[in-house]
């Protein structure tokens, strides 16, 4: 088999893997007020982030795993220091307040690694995605930022189960703006 052949091959796998139909049923804005109650009564921390939380963001980062597109290892995070926290801190809180991200974190690229079996067949290799390790790093500063409020709202019983739902989906979208005293979260 020819390279282009095995390229297309697996550009043909990933499609039938990557691209599943939506779900059949899937939860309304409306459903989610009947199930889990007010959105605003959410006592969700809207405020800067801190070089603290950024700080401990990085230091929960694992050695030794592959960098994303950007080749920025946990290490070199973890080897700057209060600097390196200060600065990502200065471009977190940037996101935050704009509720954009920069486009090198959405990038992510798909690595094959052998199974089990014969490696001539495609369906005995699985597929890692590649993220970028600051992008990363913002997703667990907005994690914890949002576990708060999801688990006081878990254990008053209105919302049961939201925090596995937030930490089952880490990219979770969070819009925010300085200057509003409300935030709305949609998980779907």
């Amino acid at each position: 088999m020819s390279d282009e052949e095995e390229n297309n091959r697996w550009i043909e796998r990933l499609r039938d893997i990557l691209n599943q139909p939506d779900p059949p049923k899937t939860n309304d804005f409306d459903d989610e007020r009947k199930v889990f109650g007010a959105v605003d009564a959410l006592d969700v921390n809207t405020g800067d982030i801190s070089v603290e939380e950024t700080e401990a963001a990085i230091r929960s980062l694992r050695n030794k795993k592959a960098p994303g597109l950007d080749e920025i290892p946990p290490e070199l995070l973890k080897a700057g220091g209060r600097t390196m926290a200060e600065q990502l801190t200065r471009l977190f809180n940037d996101c935050w307040r704009q509720a954009k991200i920069t486009e090198e974190w959405r990038k992510e690229v798909i690595v094959k690694l052998p199974k089990k079996g014969d490696a001539s067949e495609c369906g005995n290799w699985r597929g890692i995605t590649l993220l970028s390790v600051p992008g990363k790093t913002f997703c667990m500063v907005l994690l914890r930022h949002l576990r708060g409020a999801i688990d006081d709202c878990a254990k008053n019983k209105r919302c049961l189960g939201a925090t596995d739902r937030v930490a089952s989906k880490f990219s979770a979208f969070a819009t925010s703006s300085s200057s509003a005293s409300n935030t709305v979260i949609r998980f779907v």
